[in-house]
């Protein structure tokens, strides 16, 4: 079952991944809402070295944002990016 996170959490998700990729968290969202996690990999292939890329793709290849969340590793991460708040 996927991780349920409170809006409060989502805005600091996303606030921690615009810093990460040094962009901002509406250019995050446009980027989803034009091109899903296909358009947030674009977006991120600039921030990332060649090994992060790399990964990041094998992850998500072929996946949407639903069955992302419900990989094990992805819902700790995101747990503990959430965590306190």
């Amino acid at each position: 079952m996927a991780q349920e996170f409170s809006p409060r959490q989502m805005e600091a998700l996303l606030q921690y991944a615009a810093r990460r990729m040094n962009t901002t968290p509406q250019a995050l969202k446009e980027a989803f809402a034009q091109g899903g996690l296909d358009g947030l990999m674009a977006k991120a292939q600039g921030s990332m070295t060649p090994e992060e890329a790399q990964k990041a793709q094998q992850i998500t290849q072929g996946r949407d944002a639903a069955s992302l969340l419900q990989d094990p590793q992805v819902a700790a991460l995101l747990k503990k990016l959430t965590e306190g708040l």
